[in-house]
This record gives structure tokens, sequence and C-alpha cells, in this order.
């Protein structure tokens, strides 16, 4: 045996017992024990190989190039935002790059740079940049430097001991509507030739096959399991824990942001009711996801809420429930054919926290709990709804 076979021999041994132990893992977990979620288990499984793929052996820092990070129906693992687009490229700490482009209508874009991926050893998070404090001009075009030494003008810092592992995470939030109209954005390499050959070789193969299998481990364990467990042991099912991502998971939290979440388990003729103060912020949103922390589809299915989106009632706060079936008010989320999963609220650039109150109560009940004048919506007026919210989440991913 040569010794590049030898090498990638040792690296598919040790990446394939990796994904055995976190199937094994999540099979062994008490969620596991309904049938469905089995199943969904095992689609994740599937999933998370296909995205480690995208975002850890695929990405060439020599050949820059920002991709999209998840996609509706397709990568709906660690639960991203249903209004936000997150373009992702990896650079070189020790290289300068150059992004340009003009600046449209979303509500923010977050330009976020940590020292190495999800998973990978003694990640730090460089900074958080927002486009709107830099120098835009007024056709809304725009130009940024980023490189590891500090630039007049535009810039956003690298970390250089960390070499081609730096992470570019750019999250754009939009209002959920047809109206929207993303950042028109590039990126390229200013310093320094490309190598001869975009290939990988054997060695740098190895070590971007042993990244995939520690992006897994912490997507699965870090991620799903232990947040999992993280709720479940501190408020239980159905209440409201604020320390989600409270300490540094990966380096990878936005700053600017909090995160209360709630591990949900509804029986059918049960609803999740929930109520809220309205955050002074940037951006809201409530969204729902299964056990393993993937999205539910929300580009056909009403399973998100955004402050754009929301139903505000005449005392100025926001109500609204998971429940089964539609009960016929506009801030409804659907489980689709989920009975537990997760959900998340996302404050991002707020003045003040706000923390939401959430009471499992019968569907029979839910209206003893909703103010007069609550906003109702018919079966037909919902389609028409949930037509507007598909084209619009189609028109921002390009379809």
């Amino acid at each position: 045996m040569t010794a590049s076979a030898s090498i990638m021999s040792d690296a598919w041994t040790l990446y394939r017992d990796q994904i055995e132990e976190m199937r094994k893992l999540l099979l062994e977990q008490s969620w596991a024990d309904n049938p469905r979620n089995r199943e969904r288990i095992e689609y994740a499984m599937l999933e998370i190989q296909a995205v480690a793929y995208n975002h850890v052996i695929a990405p060439r820092p020599d050949y820059p190039s920002l991709y999209m990070g998840f996609w509706p129906l397709t990568y709906g693992c660690m639960m991203h935002p249903a209004d936000f687009l997150n373009r992702r490229c990896f650079l070189d700490g020790r290289s300068t790059y150059r992004i340009w482009g003009r600046r449209n209508t979303s509500l923010f874009v977050d330009f976020q740079v940590i020292s190495a991926y999800y998973g990978q050893p003694n990640p730090r998070n460089v900074g958080n940049w927002d486009l709107d404090d830099f120098s835009i001009a007024p056709d809304g075009s725009f130009e940024i430097i980023v490189s590891p030494d500090s630039h007049d003008g535009n810039w956003i810092a690298l970390d250089r001991s960390t070499g081609d592992q730096n992470f570019l995470n750019i999250r754009e939030a939009f209002g959920g509507t047809e109206q929207d109209v993303g950042v028109n954005m590039h990126i390229e390499r200013l310093t320094g030739a490309p190598p001869a050959s975009i290939e990988l070789d054997a060695t740098m193969l190895a070590e971007r096959l042993a990244r995939a299998g520690r992006f897994i481990r912490f997507a699965l364990d870090e991620w799903a399991v232990k947040l999992n467990r993280d709720i479940l042991e501190n408020v239980g099912h159905n209440a409201v824990f604020v320390r989600s991502f409270a300490t540094n998971q990966g380096g990878g939290n936005n700053p600017t942001a909090i995160y209360p979440t709630i591990y949900w388990k509804l029986a059918p003729d049960e609803v999740l009711y929930f109520e809220s103060d309205i955050p002074d912020a940037a951006f809201w949103s409530v969204q729902l996801g299964d056990v393993c922390w993937r999205i539910l589809d929300y580009t056909y299915h009403h399973t998100s809420i955004n402050g754009r989106q929301a139903q505000i009632d005449a005392d100025g706060r926001f109500r609204g429930v998971i429940a089964h079936r539609d009960p016929g008010i506009v801030n409804w989320l659907d489980p689709m054919d989920n009975d537990e999963g997760i959900m998340i609220w996302r404050f991002y650039r707020f003045s003040q926290p706000v923390i939401p109150k959430v009471k499992k109560i019968k569907l029979a009940e839910l209206w003893s709990y909703l103010p007069a004048g609550t906003a109702t919506i018919s079966s037909e007026e919902r389609a028409a709804l949930q037509r507007c919210r598909t084209a619009a989440v189609r028109a921002r991913y390009g379809e």
C-alpha cells in the first residue's frame, strides 16, 4: 500500500467510525423512542454528511466563493433562520480579499468571522461587522477589504494564526415579502497566486475528512443532543430555556442576539400558547424545528413568524400558538406531523431582552386565553398568505 493510500484508508476508517458513533448516540436518546423521530434521525444522518462536504471538504480559500450555507427542503440542519440568507466562505487568514456589491432592501447584513469552523479546535469569534456601518455609495455600491492586517476604509479582520480555516458567515435578514431584494455580492482573492492545482492531495483530503467528522460530531452531539438535554434537564417540556447558546457554541453564536428556546411536546388535542412583548430589535422571529434541530419546512408550511409578519394585538403584545390543526388565528405555527420538537425565538440587535411566556393548554381552552379582537383568518386567506410566503422564499433563493 502506498503512503497516500494508507493515509486515506486511516482517514476513512476514522470518519466511518464517527458517523456510526453519532448515529448510535442519536438513536439512544429518549426522543428516539418515537418511531417517526427515529426516521428523522436516519434522515438527519444522511443530510449532515452532505452538509459536511459542502461546508468543510469542498471550499477552497484560494478560490473563494460566497455560497449558500443552507437551502430549504435540502439542508435544514442546525435550525437556520427562515428569514435569513446565510452566505458562507472559507478564507486564508494570511491572504487579502475584496468583497464588493450593491446594498438593496434587506433589513440588515451581518458579517461574522470565526477563526475556525464549528467543531474544530479552539475557535474564537474574530468579530462582527454591520454592512450599514461601512461607507456605502449613494447608489448602494460598496467595497470591503478582508485581511489579517488593518486597512483604511471598509475592513473586516481575519485570524492569521489559523490559516485556511477562517470562516466568514454572512447573515442577511429579510422581512419575508416578495418585495425583498438581497445584496448583490461578490468576492475575490487579491494576494498571492493560487496553487498550481485546485485538487486536494491525500494529506489535505485526509485533514478535510477529519474536519468533516469533527463538524458532524459538533452538529449532532454538541448541538442537537446536548442542547436538548440542557433544555429538558433545566426546564422540561413546554417551558422557556433562556441559556441556549449562552456559552460559546463553537464560536458561531452571534453576540448581538439572544435565543430563548422551548422543547415543545403536544398531544393532538393540546396547543402551546405563547405571548411576548414586542422587542425594540432590528429583527425578531419565532420558528419551529424537529428534535434533531432541523428546520420544519417554511417554504410551503406556516412554521415561522417574524416581526414584519406577526399580528400584534391591541394591547401591543404578540400572541400565538403551536397547534396540530389551524385554529383560525393569524399567529399560528404548524408543527406539520411532529408531536415534539424545538421552538426558537431570535432577537437581533435588541435594546432590552424579551423573554416569551408559554403554556400548554387544551385546544378547547384557546379562546379563553386570547383577547377580544384577536385577528382571525379563513382557510382561503391562509392559503393565499402561504402562497405569498412561498413566492418570497423561492425568490430569495433565486427560484
